[in-house]
Protein backbone atom coordinates (compact mmCIF):
# COMPACT_ATOMS: atom_id res chain seq x y z
CA UNK A 1 0.00 0.00 0.00
CA UNK A 2 2.79 2.41 0.88
CA UNK A 3 4.57 1.44 -2.36
CA UNK A 4 1.42 2.21 -4.34
CA UNK A 5 1.11 5.60 -2.66
CA UNK A 6 4.76 6.37 -3.48
CA UNK A 7 4.24 5.56 -7.16
CA UNK A 8 1.26 7.83 -7.31
CA UNK A 9 3.19 10.73 -5.76
CA UNK A 10 6.05 10.20 -8.17
CA UNK A 11 3.67 10.38 -11.13
CA UNK A 12 2.15 13.63 -9.84
CA UNK A 13 5.58 15.28 -9.48
CA UNK A 14 6.61 14.24 -13.00
CA UNK A 15 3.38 15.60 -14.44
CA UNK A 16 3.83 18.88 -12.58
CA UNK A 17 7.33 19.49 -13.98
CA UNK A 18 6.15 18.56 -17.45
CA UNK A 19 3.43 21.20 -17.34
CA UNK A 20 5.92 23.73 -15.93
CA UNK A 21 8.28 23.09 -18.86
CA UNK A 22 5.39 23.50 -21.30
CA UNK A 23 4.53 26.88 -19.80
CA UNK A 24 8.17 27.91 -20.01
CA UNK A 25 8.18 27.08 -23.73
CA UNK A 26 5.02 29.14 -24.28
CA UNK A 27 6.69 32.11 -22.60
CA UNK A 28 9.60 31.90 -25.02
CA UNK A 29 7.21 31.76 -28.02
CA UNK A 30 5.25 34.74 -26.73
CA UNK A 31 8.41 36.70 -26.30
CA UNK A 32 9.39 36.14 -29.94
CA UNK A 33 5.94 37.10 -31.26
CA UNK A 34 5.79 40.11 -29.01
CA UNK A 35 9.08 41.32 -30.38
CA UNK A 36 7.76 41.07 -33.93
CA UNK A 37 4.46 42.78 -33.10
CA UNK A 38 6.16 45.50 -31.11
CA UNK A 39 8.35 46.36 -34.07
CA UNK A 40 5.26 46.71 -36.27
CA UNK A 41 3.41 48.95 -33.82
CA UNK A 42 6.47 51.10 -33.27
CA UNK A 43 6.74 51.63 -36.99
CA UNK A 44 3.06 52.50 -37.20
CA UNK A 45 3.32 54.98 -34.40
CA UNK A 46 6.02 56.78 -36.31
CA UNK A 47 4.27 56.66 -39.66
CA UNK A 48 0.65 56.65 -38.62
CA UNK A 49 -0.06 53.26 -40.29
CA UNK A 50 -2.07 50.59 -38.56
CA UNK A 51 -0.06 47.58 -37.26
CA UNK A 52 0.27 44.89 -39.89
CA UNK A 53 2.58 42.46 -37.97
CA UNK A 54 1.75 38.99 -36.67
CA UNK A 55 -1.46 38.71 -34.67
CA UNK A 56 -0.78 39.00 -30.98
CA UNK A 57 -4.28 38.10 -29.96
CA UNK A 58 -5.07 41.73 -28.91
CA UNK A 59 -8.68 42.89 -29.50
CA UNK A 60 -7.85 46.49 -30.45
CA UNK A 61 -4.96 48.20 -32.21
CA UNK A 62 -4.26 51.58 -30.60
CA UNK A 63 -2.07 54.27 -32.16
CA UNK A 64 -1.10 57.41 -30.22
CA UNK A 65 -0.27 60.65 -31.99
CA UNK A 66 1.00 63.74 -30.26
CA UNK A 67 1.19 67.06 -32.08
CA UNK A 68 2.75 65.85 -35.30
CA UNK A 69 2.74 66.48 -39.05
CA UNK A 70 1.93 63.78 -41.60
CA UNK A 71 4.01 64.28 -44.73
CA UNK A 72 3.64 60.88 -46.42
CA UNK A 73 0.50 58.95 -47.31
CA UNK A 74 -1.09 56.78 -44.63
CA UNK A 75 -3.95 54.36 -44.13
CA UNK A 76 -5.61 54.23 -40.76
CA UNK A 77 -7.64 51.55 -39.00
CA UNK A 78 -8.22 50.51 -35.43
CA UNK A 79 -8.12 53.22 -32.76
CA UNK A 80 -6.11 56.42 -32.98
CA UNK A 81 -5.69 58.74 -30.02
CA UNK A 82 -4.75 62.30 -30.98
CA UNK A 83 -3.05 63.95 -28.03
CA UNK A 84 -2.41 67.24 -29.83
CA UNK A 85 -2.98 69.05 -33.11
CA UNK A 86 -2.50 66.91 -36.21
CA UNK A 87 -1.31 68.50 -39.46
CA UNK A 88 -2.08 66.45 -42.56
CA UNK A 89 0.07 67.34 -45.56
CA UNK A 90 -0.27 64.06 -47.45
CA UNK A 91 -3.17 61.73 -48.30
CA UNK A 92 -4.72 59.96 -45.31
CA UNK A 93 -7.30 57.22 -45.83
CA UNK A 94 -9.38 56.05 -42.89
CA UNK A 95 -10.94 52.59 -43.05
CA UNK A 96 -14.36 51.49 -41.77
CA UNK A 97 -14.68 50.93 -38.01
CA UNK A 98 -11.78 53.27 -37.26
CA UNK A 99 -12.13 55.34 -34.09
CA UNK A 100 -10.27 58.63 -33.67
CA UNK A 101 -10.29 59.93 -30.10
CA UNK A 102 -9.24 63.56 -29.92
CA UNK A 103 -7.81 65.32 -26.88
CA UNK A 104 -9.21 68.52 -25.39
CA UNK A 105 -9.01 71.52 -27.74
CA UNK A 106 -7.04 69.57 -30.35
CA UNK A 107 -7.75 69.91 -34.05
CA UNK A 108 -6.95 68.30 -37.38
CA UNK A 109 -5.61 70.60 -40.12
CA UNK A 110 -5.50 69.46 -43.75
CA UNK A 111 -3.39 71.60 -46.12
CA UNK A 112 -0.38 71.66 -48.44
CA UNK A 113 -1.53 68.89 -50.82
CA UNK A 114 -2.83 66.79 -47.96
CA UNK A 115 -6.24 65.15 -47.97
CA UNK A 116 -8.50 63.23 -45.64
CA UNK A 117 -10.68 60.41 -46.88
CA UNK A 118 -12.87 59.00 -44.11
CA UNK A 119 -14.92 56.19 -45.66
CA UNK A 120 -16.93 54.01 -43.32
CA UNK A 121 -19.94 51.80 -43.93
CA UNK A 122 -23.47 51.87 -42.59
CA UNK A 123 -22.70 49.02 -40.20
CA UNK A 124 -19.18 50.15 -39.37
CA UNK A 125 -18.75 53.94 -39.55
CA UNK A 126 -15.62 55.95 -38.89
CA UNK A 127 -15.95 57.87 -35.61
CA UNK A 128 -14.23 61.11 -34.60
CA UNK A 129 -14.98 61.66 -30.92
CA UNK A 130 -13.77 63.08 -27.63
CA UNK A 131 -10.95 61.33 -25.82
CA UNK A 132 -12.58 62.06 -22.47
CA UNK A 133 -14.38 59.39 -20.51
CA UNK A 134 -17.26 61.79 -19.79
CA UNK A 135 -17.82 63.37 -23.18
CA UNK A 136 -19.33 66.83 -23.73
CA UNK A 137 -19.90 69.32 -26.55
CA UNK A 138 -16.73 71.17 -27.51
CA UNK A 139 -14.29 68.70 -25.96
CA UNK A 140 -12.17 68.89 -29.10
CA UNK A 141 -11.90 71.64 -31.64
CA UNK A 142 -12.34 71.11 -35.38
CA UNK A 143 -11.26 69.52 -38.65
CA UNK A 144 -10.02 72.30 -40.93
CA UNK A 145 -9.57 71.72 -44.66
CA UNK A 146 -7.68 74.53 -46.40
CA UNK A 147 -7.69 75.53 -50.05
CA UNK A 148 -4.12 74.24 -50.39
CA UNK A 149 -5.33 70.69 -49.67
CA UNK A 150 -5.68 68.23 -52.56
CA UNK A 151 -9.04 67.44 -54.16
CA UNK A 152 -9.55 63.97 -52.68
CA UNK A 153 -11.31 64.91 -49.44
CA UNK A 154 -14.34 62.82 -48.51
CA UNK A 155 -16.49 61.85 -45.55
CA UNK A 156 -18.92 58.95 -45.94
CA UNK A 157 -20.57 56.96 -43.17
CA UNK A 158 -18.63 59.02 -40.65
CA UNK A 159 -19.59 60.37 -37.23
CA UNK A 160 -18.17 63.68 -35.98
CA UNK A 161 -19.17 64.19 -32.36
CA UNK A 162 -18.36 66.26 -29.26
CA UNK A 163 -16.26 68.83 -31.14
CA UNK A 164 -16.90 72.42 -32.23
CA UNK A 165 -14.87 74.22 -29.58
CA UNK A 166 -14.49 77.37 -31.67
CA UNK A 167 -16.40 79.60 -34.07
CA UNK A 168 -16.32 77.39 -37.16
CA UNK A 169 -18.13 74.20 -36.25
CA UNK A 170 -16.76 70.70 -36.18
CA UNK A 171 -15.81 70.73 -39.90
CA UNK A 172 -14.56 73.84 -41.69
CA UNK A 173 -14.17 73.94 -45.49
CA UNK A 174 -12.11 76.71 -47.04
CA UNK A 175 -12.79 78.31 -50.43
CA UNK A 176 -11.86 76.19 -53.46
CA UNK A 177 -11.66 73.00 -51.39
CA UNK A 178 -13.09 69.95 -53.18
CA UNK A 179 -14.94 67.61 -50.86
CA UNK A 180 -17.71 65.03 -50.67
CA UNK A 181 -19.86 64.75 -47.55
CA UNK A 182 -22.35 61.90 -47.51
CA UNK A 183 -24.10 59.79 -44.87
CA UNK A 184 -22.24 61.72 -42.20
CA UNK A 185 -23.54 62.52 -38.72
CA UNK A 186 -22.63 65.78 -36.98
CA UNK A 187 -23.52 65.40 -33.32
CA UNK A 188 -23.09 67.38 -30.10
CA UNK A 189 -21.18 70.34 -31.52
CA UNK A 190 -20.66 73.37 -29.31
CA UNK A 191 -20.96 75.69 -32.35
CA UNK A 192 -22.00 74.80 -35.92
CA UNK A 193 -22.03 71.43 -37.60
CA UNK A 194 -20.29 72.20 -40.90
CA UNK A 195 -18.97 75.64 -41.93
CA UNK A 196 -18.67 76.09 -45.71
CA UNK A 197 -16.81 79.12 -47.05
CA UNK A 198 -17.54 80.94 -50.32
CA UNK A 199 -16.50 79.03 -53.46
CA UNK A 200 -15.98 75.75 -51.63
CA UNK A 201 -16.59 72.84 -54.01
CA UNK A 202 -18.91 70.40 -52.32
CA UNK A 203 -19.19 67.77 -55.05
CA UNK A 204 -21.66 65.58 -53.15
CA UNK A 205 -23.86 66.24 -50.12
CA UNK A 206 -26.51 63.64 -49.30
CA UNK A 207 -27.82 61.53 -46.47
CA UNK A 208 -26.28 63.71 -43.75
CA UNK A 209 -27.61 64.13 -40.23
CA UNK A 210 -27.24 66.94 -37.70
CA UNK A 211 -28.21 66.44 -34.06
CA UNK A 212 -27.70 68.29 -30.77
CA UNK A 213 -25.94 71.26 -32.43
CA UNK A 214 -25.65 74.42 -30.31
CA UNK A 215 -25.69 76.79 -33.30
CA UNK A 216 -26.94 76.19 -36.84
CA UNK A 217 -26.32 72.77 -38.40
CA UNK A 218 -24.83 74.44 -41.49
CA UNK A 219 -23.10 77.82 -41.98
CA UNK A 220 -22.75 78.64 -45.67
CA UNK A 221 -22.41 81.46 -48.19
CA UNK A 222 -25.24 82.21 -50.64
CA UNK A 223 -23.06 81.14 -53.55
CA UNK A 224 -22.89 77.56 -52.22
CA UNK A 225 -26.50 76.93 -51.11
CA UNK A 226 -27.32 75.11 -54.33
CA UNK A 227 -24.83 72.38 -53.34
CA UNK A 228 -26.94 71.24 -50.39
CA UNK A 229 -29.43 68.39 -50.30
CA UNK A 230 -31.99 67.00 -47.87
CA UNK A 231 -30.71 66.50 -44.32
CA UNK A 232 -32.04 64.97 -41.10
CA UNK A 233 -32.07 67.07 -37.95
CA UNK A 234 -33.09 66.79 -34.31
CA UNK A 235 -32.55 68.71 -31.06
CA UNK A 236 -30.59 71.57 -32.62
CA UNK A 237 -30.75 74.91 -30.82
CA UNK A 238 -31.03 76.94 -34.06
CA UNK A 239 -32.51 74.52 -36.55
CA UNK A 240 -31.90 76.40 -39.78
CA UNK A 241 -29.18 76.75 -42.43
CA UNK A 242 -27.34 80.01 -41.80
CA UNK A 243 -26.76 81.75 -45.15
CA UNK A 244 -24.18 84.44 -44.51
CA UNK A 245 -25.21 86.68 -47.41
CA UNK A 246 -23.11 87.06 -50.52
CA UNK A 247 -23.56 86.85 -54.28
CA UNK A 248 -24.98 83.98 -56.30
CA UNK A 249 -23.15 84.01 -59.64
CA UNK A 250 -23.96 80.47 -60.85
CA UNK A 251 -27.39 79.01 -61.60
CA UNK A 252 -28.68 77.07 -58.61
CA UNK A 253 -31.69 75.33 -57.12
CA UNK A 254 -32.21 76.05 -53.45
CA UNK A 255 -33.66 72.73 -52.39
CA UNK A 256 -36.14 72.16 -49.62
CA UNK A 257 -33.68 70.32 -47.38
CA UNK A 258 -36.09 69.89 -44.47
CA UNK A 259 -35.27 72.98 -42.39
CA UNK A 260 -35.49 76.74 -43.12
CA UNK A 261 -32.75 78.94 -44.53
CA UNK A 262 -31.76 81.84 -42.29
CA UNK A 263 -30.61 84.76 -44.47
CA UNK A 264 -28.29 86.63 -42.12
CA UNK A 265 -27.07 89.29 -44.58
CA UNK A 266 -28.05 90.73 -47.95
CA UNK A 267 -28.30 88.24 -50.82
CA UNK A 268 -27.33 89.37 -54.34
CA UNK A 269 -28.71 87.13 -57.07
CA UNK A 270 -26.79 87.46 -60.34
CA UNK A 271 -27.67 84.07 -61.82
CA UNK A 272 -30.82 81.99 -62.14
CA UNK A 273 -32.01 80.84 -58.71
CA UNK A 274 -34.97 78.51 -58.30
CA UNK A 275 -36.43 77.98 -54.85
CA UNK A 276 -38.12 74.62 -54.32
CA UNK A 277 -41.69 74.40 -53.07
CA UNK A 278 -42.19 74.20 -49.33
CA UNK A 279 -39.08 76.25 -48.49
CA UNK A 280 -39.03 78.84 -45.73
CA UNK A 281 -36.64 81.80 -45.79
CA UNK A 282 -36.02 83.38 -42.39
CA UNK A 283 -34.82 86.84 -43.37
CA UNK A 284 -32.55 88.65 -40.93
CA UNK A 285 -33.01 92.10 -39.46
CA UNK A 286 -32.70 94.81 -42.14
CA UNK A 287 -31.78 92.28 -44.83
CA UNK A 288 -32.88 92.47 -48.47
CA UNK A 289 -32.65 90.25 -51.53
CA UNK A 290 -31.42 91.94 -54.71
CA UNK A 291 -31.91 90.43 -58.17
CA UNK A 292 -29.87 92.00 -60.99
CA UNK A 293 -27.14 91.45 -63.60
CA UNK A 294 -28.86 88.66 -65.58
CA UNK A 295 -29.99 86.96 -62.41
CA UNK A 296 -33.53 85.82 -61.69
CA UNK A 297 -35.55 84.46 -58.80
CA UNK A 298 -38.16 81.79 -59.36
CA UNK A 299 -40.20 81.26 -56.20
CA UNK A 300 -42.88 78.82 -57.31
CA UNK A 301 -44.62 76.89 -54.56
CA UNK A 302 -47.95 75.09 -54.55
CA UNK A 303 -51.16 75.63 -52.60
CA UNK A 304 -50.18 72.74 -50.30
CA UNK A 305 -46.48 73.70 -50.14
CA UNK A 306 -46.06 77.46 -50.47
CA UNK A 307 -42.71 79.22 -50.25
CA UNK A 308 -42.44 81.66 -47.34
CA UNK A 309 -40.20 84.69 -46.82
CA UNK A 310 -40.61 85.79 -43.22
CA UNK A 311 -38.83 87.40 -40.28
CA UNK A 312 -36.07 85.46 -38.55
CA UNK A 313 -37.11 86.83 -35.17
CA UNK A 314 -38.92 84.58 -32.69
CA UNK A 315 -41.40 87.43 -32.07
CA UNK A 316 -42.07 88.72 -35.56
CA UNK A 317 -43.02 92.31 -36.33
CA UNK A 318 -43.70 94.50 -39.34
CA UNK A 319 -40.51 95.79 -40.94
CA UNK A 320 -38.18 93.18 -39.46
CA UNK A 321 -36.54 92.78 -42.87
CA UNK A 322 -36.50 94.99 -45.96
CA UNK A 323 -37.72 93.63 -49.30
CA UNK A 324 -36.99 91.84 -52.55
CA UNK A 325 -35.57 94.22 -55.21
CA UNK A 326 -35.84 93.21 -58.86
CA UNK A 327 -33.76 95.37 -61.20
CA UNK A 328 -34.14 95.74 -64.96
CA UNK A 329 -30.73 94.15 -65.48
CA UNK A 330 -32.21 90.85 -64.29
CA UNK A 331 -33.48 88.38 -66.88
CA UNK A 332 -37.13 87.68 -67.74
CA UNK A 333 -37.65 84.60 -65.55
CA UNK A 334 -38.61 86.27 -62.28
CA UNK A 335 -41.73 84.55 -60.96
CA UNK A 336 -43.65 84.32 -57.70
CA UNK A 337 -46.46 81.80 -57.35
CA UNK A 338 -47.92 80.42 -54.14
CA UNK A 339 -45.44 82.51 -52.17
CA UNK A 340 -45.85 84.35 -48.86
CA UNK A 341 -43.97 87.61 -48.17
CA UNK A 342 -44.47 88.74 -44.58
CA UNK A 343 -43.08 90.93 -41.78
CA UNK A 344 -40.83 92.97 -44.09
CA UNK A 345 -41.18 96.42 -45.63
CA UNK A 346 -38.44 98.14 -43.64
CA UNK A 347 -37.85 101.03 -46.03
CA UNK A 348 -39.87 103.10 -48.48
CA UNK A 349 -40.56 100.51 -51.17
CA UNK A 350 -42.70 97.75 -49.66
CA UNK A 351 -42.10 94.02 -49.52
CA UNK A 352 -41.23 93.83 -53.22
CA UNK A 353 -39.86 96.54 -55.52
CA UNK A 354 -39.84 96.18 -59.33
CA UNK A 355 -37.72 98.58 -61.38
CA UNK A 356 -38.66 100.15 -64.70
CA UNK A 357 -38.49 97.55 -67.51
CA UNK A 358 -37.88 94.69 -65.07
CA UNK A 359 -40.08 91.67 -65.79
CA UNK A 360 -41.91 89.48 -63.27
CA UNK A 361 -45.03 87.36 -62.83
CA UNK A 362 -46.88 87.44 -59.51
CA UNK A 363 -49.68 84.96 -58.86
CA UNK A 364 -51.31 83.45 -55.76
CA UNK A 365 -48.91 85.44 -53.61
CA UNK A 366 -49.63 86.81 -50.14
CA UNK A 367 -48.19 90.18 -49.08
CA UNK A 368 -48.65 90.43 -45.33
CA UNK A 369 -47.61 92.55 -42.34
CA UNK A 370 -45.56 95.14 -44.20
CA UNK A 371 -44.39 98.26 -42.44
CA UNK A 372 -44.86 100.24 -45.66
CA UNK A 373 -46.42 99.08 -48.95
CA UNK A 374 -47.06 95.58 -50.18
CA UNK A 375 -45.88 95.84 -53.82
CA UNK A 376 -44.11 98.82 -55.44
CA UNK A 377 -44.03 98.97 -59.26
CA UNK A 378 -41.91 101.64 -60.88
CA UNK A 379 -43.13 103.31 -64.07
CA UNK A 380 -42.56 100.82 -66.90
CA UNK A 381 -42.23 97.72 -64.72
CA UNK A 382 -43.60 94.73 -66.65
CA UNK A 383 -45.87 92.32 -64.80
CA UNK A 384 -46.59 89.44 -67.16
CA UNK A 385 -49.21 87.82 -64.94
CA UNK A 386 -51.00 89.07 -61.84
CA UNK A 387 -53.81 86.98 -60.39
CA UNK A 388 -55.02 85.47 -57.14
CA UNK A 389 -52.92 87.75 -54.93
CA UNK A 390 -53.72 88.76 -51.35
CA UNK A 391 -52.70 91.82 -49.32
CA UNK A 392 -53.24 91.83 -45.55
CA UNK A 393 -52.15 93.95 -42.59
CA UNK A 394 -50.26 96.47 -44.74
CA UNK A 395 -49.39 99.77 -43.01
CA UNK A 396 -49.57 101.81 -46.22
CA UNK A 397 -51.25 100.96 -49.54
CA UNK A 398 -51.23 97.35 -50.78
CA UNK A 399 -49.88 98.50 -54.18
CA UNK A 400 -47.96 101.60 -55.25
CA UNK A 401 -47.47 102.27 -58.97
CA UNK A 402 -47.85 104.78 -61.80
CA UNK A 403 -50.73 104.98 -64.26
CA UNK A 404 -48.83 103.05 -66.94
CA UNK A 405 -48.82 99.90 -64.80
CA UNK A 406 -52.48 99.84 -63.72
CA UNK A 407 -53.64 97.82 -66.73
CA UNK A 408 -51.41 94.90 -65.63
CA UNK A 409 -53.31 94.38 -62.39
CA UNK A 410 -56.19 92.03 -61.69
CA UNK A 411 -58.59 91.47 -58.82
CA UNK A 412 -56.99 91.11 -55.40
CA UNK A 413 -58.11 90.09 -51.92
CA UNK A 414 -57.47 92.50 -49.06
CA UNK A 415 -58.02 92.72 -45.32
CA UNK A 416 -56.91 94.90 -42.39
CA UNK A 417 -54.84 97.32 -44.46
CA UNK A 418 -54.36 100.82 -43.03
CA UNK A 419 -54.89 102.45 -46.46
CA UNK A 420 -56.91 99.99 -48.49
CA UNK A 421 -56.46 101.54 -51.94
CA UNK A 422 -54.16 101.13 -54.93
CA UNK A 423 -52.05 104.28 -54.93
CA UNK A 424 -51.39 105.72 -58.42
CA UNK A 425 -48.53 108.20 -58.40
CA UNK A 426 -49.71 110.01 -61.53
CA UNK A 427 -48.05 109.39 -64.86
CA UNK A 428 -49.06 108.91 -68.47
CA UNK A 429 -50.78 105.93 -70.08
CA UNK A 430 -49.11 105.29 -73.46
CA UNK A 431 -50.55 101.83 -74.20
CA UNK A 432 -54.18 100.74 -74.51
CA UNK A 433 -55.36 99.14 -71.28
CA UNK A 434 -58.29 97.92 -69.24
CA UNK A 435 -58.36 99.14 -65.68
CA UNK A 436 -60.04 96.32 -63.82
CA UNK A 437 -62.23 96.49 -60.77
CA UNK A 438 -59.70 95.09 -58.29
CA UNK A 439 -62.08 94.99 -55.36
CA UNK A 440 -60.63 98.13 -53.77
CA UNK A 441 -60.47 101.74 -54.92
CA UNK A 442 -57.81 103.46 -57.01
CA UNK A 443 -56.37 106.55 -55.30
CA UNK A 444 -54.44 109.20 -57.20
CA UNK A 445 -51.41 110.97 -55.80
CA UNK A 446 -50.73 113.16 -58.86
CA UNK A 447 -52.30 114.04 -62.23
CA UNK A 448 -52.93 111.24 -64.72
CA UNK A 449 -52.75 111.69 -68.49
CA UNK A 450 -54.36 109.28 -70.97
CA UNK A 451 -52.54 109.14 -74.32
CA UNK A 452 -54.02 105.78 -75.27
CA UNK A 453 -57.48 104.20 -75.00
CA UNK A 454 -58.34 103.11 -71.45
CA UNK A 455 -61.49 101.23 -70.49
CA UNK A 456 -62.52 101.17 -66.83
CA UNK A 457 -64.54 98.18 -65.59
CA UNK A 458 -67.91 98.47 -63.89
CA UNK A 459 -67.90 98.94 -60.12
CA UNK A 460 -64.57 100.75 -60.02
CA UNK A 461 -64.02 103.71 -57.68
CA UNK A 462 -61.48 106.51 -58.15
CA UNK A 463 -60.40 108.66 -55.22
CA UNK A 464 -58.77 111.86 -56.48
CA UNK A 465 -56.30 113.72 -54.28
CA UNK A 466 -56.64 117.48 -53.73
CA UNK A 467 -55.94 119.57 -56.87
CA UNK A 468 -55.58 116.42 -59.00
CA UNK A 469 -57.01 116.13 -62.47
CA UNK A 470 -57.41 113.52 -65.22
CA UNK A 471 -56.33 114.63 -68.71
CA UNK A 472 -57.44 112.85 -71.92
CA UNK A 473 -55.54 113.86 -75.07
CA UNK A 474 -53.09 112.75 -77.80
CA UNK A 475 -55.20 109.91 -79.28
CA UNK A 476 -56.19 108.73 -75.85
CA UNK A 477 -59.69 108.07 -74.60
CA UNK A 478 -61.42 107.29 -71.33
CA UNK A 479 -64.27 104.80 -71.50
CA UNK A 480 -66.09 104.41 -68.18
CA UNK A 481 -68.17 101.25 -68.59
CA UNK A 482 -70.40 101.25 -65.52
CA UNK A 483 -73.70 99.43 -65.31
CA UNK A 484 -76.95 100.04 -63.49
CA UNK A 485 -75.93 97.52 -60.83
CA UNK A 486 -72.25 98.45 -60.71
CA UNK A 487 -71.68 102.17 -61.09
CA UNK A 488 -68.29 103.77 -61.52
CA UNK A 489 -67.55 106.49 -58.95
CA UNK A 490 -65.10 109.39 -59.15
CA UNK A 491 -64.84 111.40 -55.95
CA UNK A 492 -62.57 113.03 -53.37
CA UNK A 493 -59.84 111.03 -51.62
CA UNK A 494 -60.44 112.88 -48.36
CA UNK A 495 -62.01 111.06 -45.46
CA UNK A 496 -64.27 114.09 -44.98
CA UNK A 497 -64.88 115.26 -48.55
CA UNK A 498 -65.87 118.77 -49.58
CA UNK A 499 -66.91 120.47 -52.79
CA UNK A 500 -63.96 121.33 -54.99
CA UNK A 501 -61.49 118.92 -53.34
CA UNK A 502 -60.11 117.89 -56.73
CA UNK A 503 -60.05 119.87 -59.98
CA UNK A 504 -61.52 118.37 -63.16
CA UNK A 505 -61.40 115.83 -65.97
CA UNK A 506 -60.10 117.48 -69.16
CA UNK A 507 -61.20 116.12 -72.56
CA UNK A 508 -59.07 117.56 -75.37
CA UNK A 509 -59.88 117.64 -79.06
CA UNK A 510 -56.77 115.53 -79.71
CA UNK A 511 -58.38 112.62 -77.91
CA UNK A 512 -60.29 110.07 -79.98
CA UNK A 513 -64.08 109.82 -80.07
CA UNK A 514 -64.43 106.90 -77.68
CA UNK A 515 -64.99 108.95 -74.54
CA UNK A 516 -68.20 107.20 -73.51
CA UNK A 517 -69.29 107.23 -69.87
CA UNK A 518 -72.11 105.02 -68.61
CA UNK A 519 -73.53 104.93 -65.09
CA UNK A 520 -70.86 107.15 -63.59
CA UNK A 521 -71.15 109.16 -60.37
CA UNK A 522 -68.89 112.24 -60.29
CA UNK A 523 -68.68 114.32 -57.13
CA UNK A 524 -66.63 116.71 -54.97
CA UNK A 525 -64.64 118.10 -57.92
CA UNK A 526 -64.62 121.50 -59.64
CA UNK A 527 -61.79 122.97 -57.61
CA UNK A 528 -60.63 125.03 -60.60
CA UNK A 529 -62.52 127.33 -62.96
CA UNK A 530 -63.84 124.65 -65.35
CA UNK A 531 -66.33 122.57 -63.39
CA UNK A 532 -65.86 118.83 -62.82
CA UNK A 533 -65.45 118.09 -66.54
CA UNK A 534 -63.99 120.36 -69.23
CA UNK A 535 -64.59 119.56 -72.92
CA UNK A 536 -62.49 121.38 -75.53
CA UNK A 537 -63.73 122.69 -78.84
CA UNK A 538 -63.82 119.70 -81.22
CA UNK A 539 -63.70 117.08 -78.46
CA UNK A 540 -66.46 114.48 -78.00
CA UNK A 541 -68.04 113.06 -74.83
CA UNK A 542 -71.04 110.75 -74.53
CA UNK A 543 -72.87 110.52 -71.20
CA UNK A 544 -75.31 107.70 -70.41
CA UNK A 545 -77.14 107.77 -67.07
CA UNK A 546 -74.38 109.69 -65.31
CA UNK A 547 -74.88 111.73 -62.18
CA UNK A 548 -72.89 114.83 -61.21
CA UNK A 549 -73.06 116.30 -57.70
CA UNK A 550 -71.23 118.26 -55.00
CA UNK A 551 -69.27 120.47 -57.43
CA UNK A 552 -67.81 123.68 -56.12
CA UNK A 553 -69.54 125.76 -58.84
CA UNK A 554 -70.81 123.74 -61.82
CA UNK A 555 -70.38 120.34 -63.47
CA UNK A 556 -69.52 120.51 -67.19
CA UNK A 557 -67.67 123.32 -68.98
CA UNK A 558 -68.24 122.97 -72.71
CA UNK A 559 -66.09 125.12 -75.01
CA UNK A 560 -67.79 126.38 -78.14
CA UNK A 561 -67.74 123.50 -80.63
CA UNK A 562 -67.52 120.79 -77.97
CA UNK A 563 -69.66 117.74 -78.75
CA UNK A 564 -71.43 116.42 -75.66
CA UNK A 565 -74.14 113.82 -76.16
CA UNK A 566 -76.37 113.13 -73.18
CA UNK A 567 -78.79 110.32 -72.40
CA UNK A 568 -80.37 110.23 -68.96
CA UNK A 569 -77.59 112.13 -67.18
CA UNK A 570 -77.99 114.98 -64.68
CA UNK A 571 -75.50 117.85 -64.45
CA UNK A 572 -75.21 121.61 -64.44
CA UNK A 573 -73.58 123.50 -67.30
CA UNK A 574 -70.87 126.02 -66.51
CA UNK A 575 -71.51 129.50 -67.91
CA UNK A 576 -68.79 131.36 -69.78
Amino acid sequence: MKRMYGLIMFAVVVAFFGVLQLFSGCDNLTSEDTSTATDAITGDTATGDTATGQDTGSTENVTHKSGETISSSQKWSGTHILEGNLYIKAPVEIAPCTKISIAANAKIVVSNSGSIKSIGTKDCPVVFTSAKDSKAKGDWNIIEIYSTASSDNAFDWTILEYGGNGDYGVLWIDDNVSIKIDNTTFDNSKSYGVYIEKDAKVDSFSGNKFTNIDLNPIHIEASEVGLLNVIETSNNTQNSVLVNGGTVSKAAVWKNIGIPYYLKSNIYIKAEVEIEKGNTMLVGNGVKIVVSDKGSIKSVGTKEKPITFTSSKPSKGKGDWQRIDIYNTSNNDNAFDWTVLEFGGDGDYGLMWIEESAKVTIDNTVFSNSKTYGLWLENGAEVGSFSGNTFTNIDLNPIYLTAEGVGQLDKIQTSNNAKNTVLIDGGTVEKAATWKNLGISYETKANISFHAPVMVEAGTTFLLAPKNKLVVSDSGSLKLAGTQDANITIKSAKASPAKGDWEEIDIYATSNNDNVWSYVNIMYGGGGDYGQVWVEDGASLTLNNCKFSESKVCDIYMEDGANVVNSGSTYTVCQH
